[in-house]
């Protein structure tokens, strides 16, 4: 299994395009799976620069409703005419951030929306032998508060989002389980234990935003919870890599509790596993 990431905040290649936003090519036995478009266009700018034909793409998951994870999806729809799309079915709903007393847009474009090809999800969602989605993660486990400043419109009202848009991917591939998240915006301990619920182990291998940084504020949480994070999920034995939500000095402060079973994934960087 290779894992390409596409966008990325960061990156040793200055070739690439950079942005607050997520991306991932995966290419599995069966599959070539597209996980979230990043912010803008420039996911399919950076893949045609690593020799990627999206064009090739059979399946595209959504981790959740925020522009910084869906922003491309209009471009990867006029570029791919094949790929089956799954996402949440509150992905399309209207999403904010608070930046200071400044609401900010934080949502999906609704023109986006095609029956045709989009497949919405809800709970444990099975793909096909080897892929599925899930959402419904419930505890408050290491809670972040960088999530403090996101909000959903509800009944017209703007109320501190649940994140019930939010879904995970799992792949099983020769034995292997590997684990996809966007931002673990439920708390990535909370979104291992529902994996376990549903496999019955954790994951070999996880990759996802911690949502450790609140970029409206522009603070990371306290070195405290992260080092106790980084405790609990050192006991999991599973291997993580992080990126974009994380922040640089949450991601030092996971290093320095876990080792080598914690790294960082750049816009470029691919992996093997």
């Amino acid at each position: 299994m290779k894992i390409i990431c596409l966008m990325e905040n960061t990156s040793e290649n200055k070739n690439m395009h950079i942005a607050h936003g997520l991306s991932l090519y995966v290419q599995t036995k069966n599959h070539n799976i597209l996980f979230d478009s990043g912010p803008d266009d420039n996911f399919a700018v950076n893949a045609q620069r690593l020799g990627i034909d999206l064009k090739n793409v059979d399946i595209f998951v959504l981790s959740h409703g925020h522009y910084d994870h869906g922003g491309g999806l209009k471009r990867f729809m006029h570029i791919n005419k094949r790929a089956k799309m799954y996402i949440h079915k509150n992905a399309f709903d209207a999403h904010y951030a608070l930046d200071g007393d400044v609401w900010r847009y934080n949502g999906l474009d609704r023109d986006c929306i095609c029956d045709e090809r989009m497949f919405f999800t809800d709970g444990v969602y099975e793909i096909d032998d080897s892929l599925v989605v899930f959402s419904g993660v419930k505890g408050k486990e290491f809670y972040s508060h960088a999530n403090d400043t996101l909000f959903s419109l509800k009944n017209g009202v703007k109320i501190k989002d649940e994140f019930e848009h939010e879904q995970n991917l799992i792949i099983c591939e020769n034995g292997k389980y590997l684990l996809i998240g966007g931002c673990a915006h439920c708390g990535i301990v909370n979104i291992m234990e529902k994996f376990k619920s549903i496999t019955g182990r954790y994951p070999d291998y996880a990759i996802s935003g911690f949502h450790l940084y609140n970029p409206s504020l522009k603070i990371s949480e306290p070195q405290e919870l992260v080092r106790n994070l980084g405790n609990k999920l050192l006991s999991t034995g599973t291997e993580f890599f992080t990126c974009h939500c994380t922040g640089t000095e949450a991601f030092f402060c996971l290093k320095d509790v876990m080792g080598n079973k914690v790294s960082y994934i750049s816009c470029a960087d691919i992996l093997t596993i």
